[in-house]
């Protein structure tokens, strides 16, 4: 039997196509350990992809059309300490997603739009004194799995916005998620207050390179990812 996933519309992200984030987060699941995610398309919603296996690659496909592919992979970088919970929330308070005119007020990761409960709310803002961005995440018990730990395609989902804003805080105009490498290091579980940052990496022409990292309360390293972004013009990435 062919396999197939949807991406329901309340997964959405910038321009109501599926969020980044969690699309690479749901093709990830298909493979042990850390996984490169490349988004070819953009992802529609409610509409069945087809999950096709080839070697050690998953493809997402609506069609003949490839919208993501997911393969084994490896990450390493230099991930910046975790600032307090305090500094944290400060910093949130000054994030674009709430702003007057924010980038995506309907993104299921960082819209201010969504109600608690309907979205993550991970509005990321700049850290005094720092060269980074962070948002505050408490998960809510429905996004837990049958063991009770939070689903691994929200973990990807938080690891994906944080990323955009360390450059969106910066004056950068509006980008689409082309590639997220990501590894989570840790459960999470529902309820816990979860501290996650981003911050720039590095800049080629139109493609912009991000690094975010998701950390308990204490501290402790529980998620990673480097994004790959493209910058839009006239309403098209590239």
């Amino acid at each position: 039997m062919n396999e197939s996933v949807i991406i329901a519309r309340k997964y959405c992200g910038f321009l109501n196509r599926g969020n980044g984030g969690y699309v690479c987060g749901i093709a990830a699941g298909y493979i042990q350990g850390a996984a490169e995610v490349t988004l070819w398309k953009p992802p529609p919603v409610d509409l069945p992809l087809d999950i096709e296996r080839i070697n050690k690659r998953i493809l997402l496909k609506n069609g003949d059309v490839i919208i993501a592919e997911a393969r084994p992979s490896s990450i390493n970088l230099d991930i910046p300490n975790s600032p307090t919970l305090k500094e944290t929330i400060e910093a949130s308070k000054l994030s674009s997603a709430i702003s007057d005119n924010p980038p995506s007020p309907d993104c299921f990761v960082c819209g201010c739009n969504r109600a608690n409960g309907d979205g993550l709310r991970v509005f990321a803002g700049p850290v005094f004194g720092r060269d980074i961005v962070a948002a505050p995440w408490v998960p809510d018990t429905p996004l837990a799995d049958d063991s009770g730990m939070i689903k691994e395609e929200f973990l990807w989902a938080v690891l994906d916005c944080p990323g955009a804003y360390a450059f969106i805080d910066r004056g950068i105009p509006m980008m689409v998620l082309g590639r997220l490498v990501a590894s989570v290091k840790k459960k999470i579980t529902p309820c816990e207050n979860c501290i996650i940052i981003g911050w720039k990496i590095s800049t080629d022409g139109r493609k912009l390179f991000s690094g975010s990292a998701l950390f308990s309360e204490s501290g402790e390293l529980c998620g990673m990812s480097k994004a790959t972004w493209f910058v839009i013009k006239d309403g098209v990435a590239g």
